[in-house]
């Protein structure tokens, strides 16, 4: 006989149990179906990823297979060999190319090669086709989709001939395939340079694109001493790496899969730098012959 003030240890462990049998059925029926659904998608896309940063890899631009690299052509002759947008601030000077939207004309009005007061200003980077070539350019790549984008070759079409920081240039280029690329150039009181991408599809059919920037310097590997690293380097997971040139040209790229920060080549002097916005990136360190 149960007594009114004693508990019911009957009712209690059936209570307990039918709670047990709900969570066992909860996460068989349930959790576990999801966790795998989860996991079968995180892999899904990682190998997407890996497959599209490939991709990347096997078609970037070669710098080296640019129809303007003659080498009896002057560094002003290959600067007039295409359209340019003027840029115009107190510490810089220089253009930017529209043929292939390349920063291959910058000069830094407050630096000279030496200390005499007429000496020349330093010119940073100069068009592709010398032992001076040094640029930079932005873009795009197709993805799975069969899409023409734009490439050193294009001729983009600039709403403005004069880039200031007070005045951004809009660049502007068609595929013909209902497809437009767009580029916001944008300059600050200093030195730096931010590059807004959009693309608009009026087409019918979806599309693939992946963005990328490189930096490609043409440079010969100095036979004095040096103190200083010179070459490429990058922060990468908030560590500082700096690759030799001598080490990447013996033992080939240098690749980091997942990397966040910023990524470029300096030499004694002076440094250029890309800094991609958020998430992370694969940034590959290449030479070529």
């Amino acid at each position: 006989m149960l007594h009114q003030d004693e508990p019911d240890y009957r009712r209690i462990f059936i209570a307990i149990l039918l709670s047990a049998a709900l969570l066992i059925y909860w996460q068989i029926n349930v959790e576990w179906p999801r966790r795998q659904a989860l996991a079968k998608f995180a892999t899904e896309q990682e190998q997407k990823k890996k497959k599209e940063t490939a991709l990347i890899a096997n078609k970037l631009p070669s710098p080296a297979k640019d129809a303007e690299e003659n080498l009896s052509l002057t560094r002003e002759e290959r600067v007039a060999a295409s359209p340019r947008i003027t840029i115009k601030s107190d510490k810089l000077s220089g253009s930017i190319a529209q043929k292939g939207a390349r920063f291959d004309d910058v000069s830094l009005l407050r630096y000279r090669r030496d200390v005499a007061p007429e000496s020349p200003k330093v010119v940073l980077f100069s068009p592709n086709g010398d032992a001076s070539g040094y640029f930079a350019q932005i873009g795009w790549l197709p993805g799975e989709s069969a899409i023409k984008t734009p490439d050193q070759n294009t001729l983009w079409k600039a709403d403005n001939t004069e880039l200031t920081p007070e005045k951004p240039v809009n660049l502007r280029w068609e595929n013909g395939q209902g497809v437009t690329f767009l580029l916001t150039i944008a300059l600050d009181e200093n030195y730096m340079f931010s590059i807004d991408q959009k693309v608009e599809n009026t087409g019918s059919a979806p599309i693939s694109v992946m963005p990328y920037a490189y930096i490609n310097r043409t440079y010969e590997i100095p036979k004095r001493a040096v103190f200083l690293h010179e070459g490429p380097l990058g922060v990468v997971n908030e560590a500082l790496e700096e690759i030799g040139y001598e080490a990447l040209k013996e033992k080939g790229n240098t690749v980091f899969e997942h990397a966040t920060g910023w990524f470029g080549i300096t030499d004694h002097y002076w440094f250029s730098a890309l800094i991609p916005e958020g998430g992370e990136h694969k940034v590959t360190f290449s030479h070529y012959n």
